[in-house]
């Protein structure tokens, strides 16, 4: 079988990365080929190169907003005609549309789009979802929340919309004793303190400002915590002024930009924590549990679908800083026994509906049809 993978960009992501987990269980655990197309030129280069170890063929198309289309469809065209693929499987927005809009009758191809966020089908997009949907097999959404809304707004066909939650190696993100040791002495972290982390994009829709509100206000009940925040992106500036500019926050949190080492991170932390305004199934949620965090998230997309209320962790309405800073307090004031309770929970979710294993014989099921 021959796979074309097809993303609008190949950069430092969710979607962007569980692309590459695909990737990595095809090449490692099939004899099948595959090949990667980005839409436009990849501003982080760590998945190209990697590529590039895999030996798997990567194709910019270097599409612009200015102009260059006719050159970007030639050179789609061309990867077709070579490559031949057997499946054509694409991820995000631009990806999904730009794939079914080329996609000729009798292509001898199955045409496969992956939603990976509300963002990709809200406003006039729904509609450009449902005027090309029978261009698509398939539109796979990566939590049950995902297929809901986009049946909701019409964006898709009941036949041809399914759920598959994305998946991760339960051998890289797990519970791991000496790199906790390691990365807490690293980053400065104390047992007696409760260590909050959040990770990714650093951008208005995860609002972390909301988060630091609610830092502020979990001080004023309980002094004992640090909050770790990885990731990058056009927010930093708004958040760096936002913690300097505060007393309780300027020694309690680290910006930590952008980190390749995730697992080991989570490792260091005692809880995660996630304040976005929306999501569609958030990779680093799947992640935190398989580590065995006690979870605190806004209740968005499918984040009720890894933080069950209760068990494992505790949901809040977004853009509530006082139900997030009360939940976050509620973590914190659980006894050892009972934050051990919440993350063996975790796991046991994680091995069950998320293992990159169980994940991947679900797609190769929709592969052969």
């Amino acid at each position: 079988m021959k796979i074309l993978y097809v993303i609008t960009g190949l950069n430092f992501g969710g979607a962007e990365t569980q692309l590459m987990r695909m990737v990595r269980y095809v090449v490692k655990n099939t004899s099948d080929e595959v090949c990667v197309v980005s839409l436009i030129e990849p501003e982080y280069q760590g998945f190209v190169e990697e590529l590039g170890k895999l030996k798997v063929p990567f194709i910019s198309l270097n599409l612009k907003k200015n102009g260059n289309f006719v050159y970007a469809i030639r050179n789609y065209q061309k990867v077709l005609k070579q490559f031949q693929p057997d499946i054509v499987h694409t991820h995000m927005i631009h990806a999904n549309m730009f794939a079914r809009v080329l996609r000729k009758k009798n292509s001898g191809y199955r045409l496969i789009n992956t939603v990976h966020g509300e963002e990709d089908f809200l406003g006039k997009r729904a509609k450009l979802y449902w005027i090309t949907d029978r261009k698509a097999d398939y539109t796979v959404c990566v939590s049950k929340a995902l297929e809901y809304q986009m049946l909701h707004v019409k964006a898709v066909s009941k036949e041809r919309v399914v759920s598959l939650y994305n998946g991760l190696s339960t051998e890289i993100y797990c519970v791991k004793p000496e790199i906790r040791r390691e990365y807490r002495e690293k980053l400065g972290l104390y047992d007696t303190n409760f260590n909050w982390i959040i990770a990714g994009r650093l951008s208005p829709e995860k609002n972390h400002s909301n988060l630091l509100e609610a830092c502020e206000l979990l001080d004023a009940e309980n002094p004992n915590w640090h909050l770790l925040i990885a990731g990058e992106g056009v927010m930093r500036k708004t958040l760096e002024d936002k913690i300097s500019k505060s007393e309780i926050l300027r020694d309690k949190v680290q910006l930590l930009g952008l980190r390749s080492d995730i697992s080991a991170l989570l490792n260091a932390s005692d809880g995660f924590v996630l304040s976005s305004n929306y999501e569609g199934l958030p990779l680093v949620l799947q992640e935190a549990a398989a580590v065995g965090l006690p979870m605190v998230s806004t209740d968005v997309g499918g984040c009720n679908e890894v933080v069950l209320e209760g068990k494992n962790g505790y949901l809040v309405e977004k853009k509530n800083s006082v139900a997030l800073a009360e939940a976050m307090l509620m973590v914190m004031n659980l006894t050892e026994d009972e934050q051990l309770k919440l993350g063996a929970a975790s796991k046991k979710l994680v091995e069950e509906e998320f293992s990159m294993d169980q994940v991947m014989k679900k797609w190769y099921q929709m592969y052969k049809g």
